[in-house]
């Protein structure tokens, strides 16, 4: 068994400095952080990657990845998972999250656990689990697929993974303890949760029309018109010869909501 978090991994499109905060409240051990610079950004990977060696001796190896362009978040998530095969489980964060003391520790203890499938941060919005801070093991990865890059630029990708594990039930904790999101405690999201998009008003805006186009129309071509309700098709698109993990990644669809980096 580790003895440490094989992978804890975020991805960056603004507001480096944050970085710093989440490596210095790193109080487990962890194999190797992984970062993901989506931004595209020369600056932008300067400043990860002078904050990426912020000191910190429970943090064995370190890797920046630098892209030429936003591939989006499930896709980073995706290339975390990807790149570490190996690994049992994989801890992913946002890049303004960072731990309370005890939180990093307790999810390696849950992880470890050959039955758990996911510990959430936080039991989330009506009660079904947060994807600020979640860790997703490798049995899960193998029987659920990984995340769709359909959702581009980002959000509703932790949705349809929710649609796939009510489909098909994995065991779950909802971790419930503190931890920092944008500086405050976790149960405070609407006020300081998002940083990359407060930071930013003209990516919001259209990761916000991008999010209304998940929403209405990728979610529901996949799972049916009463997603929200979770009365949903048992596979997506209902084709029988689809798995829950499958999904084809449209370029048509993803170019029309392109952030412009």
């Amino acid at each position: 068994m580790y003895k440490m978090i094989p992978v804890l991994g975020t991805a960056v499109v603004n507001g480096a400095a944050w970085l710093q905060q989440q490596i210095s409240s790193i109080d487990f051990p962890v194999q190797r952080y992984v970062v993901v610079n989506n931004s595209g950004d020369r600056d932008i990977a300067q400043q990860v990657r002078d904050i990426a060696d912020t000191p910190n001796d429970l943090v064995h190896e370190r890797c920046v990845v630098d892209l030429p362009g936003n591939i989006g978040c499930a896709a980073a998530w995706n290339l975390m998972i990807k790149s570490t095969m190996m690994s049992p489980y994989w801890v992913i964060c946002n890049h303004d999250v960072s731990f309370v003391p005890g939180v990093l520790e307790a999810i390696h203890q849950h992880m470890s656990d050959k039955n758990t499938g996911l510990v959430h941060g936080s039991s989330g919005d009506f009660g079904v689990g947060s994807w600020d801070l979640f860790a997703i093991s490798d049995r899960v990865i193998a029987s659920h697929g990984l995340f769709d890059e359909n959702f581009y630029p980002a959000y509703v990708e932790d949705l349809d993974y929710l649609m796939r594990l009510m489909n098909q039930p994995v065991p779950r904790v909802m971790l419930d303890m503190p931890y920092l999101h944008g500086g405050s405690t976790n149960d405070d999201y609407e006020k300081t949760g998002s940083q990359s998009l407060r930071e930013d008003p003209e990516l919001k805006q259209r990761v916000d029309h991008a999010r209304w186009i998940n929403e209405n129309r990728y979610m529901v071509e996949k799972w049916g018109p009463e997603w929200r309700w979770v009365m949903i098709n048992k596979t997506p698109w209902n084709r029988s010869d689809n798995a829950q993990g499958q999904w084809i990644w449209n370029l048509d669809f993803v170019r029309s909501k392109y952030t412009g980096f």
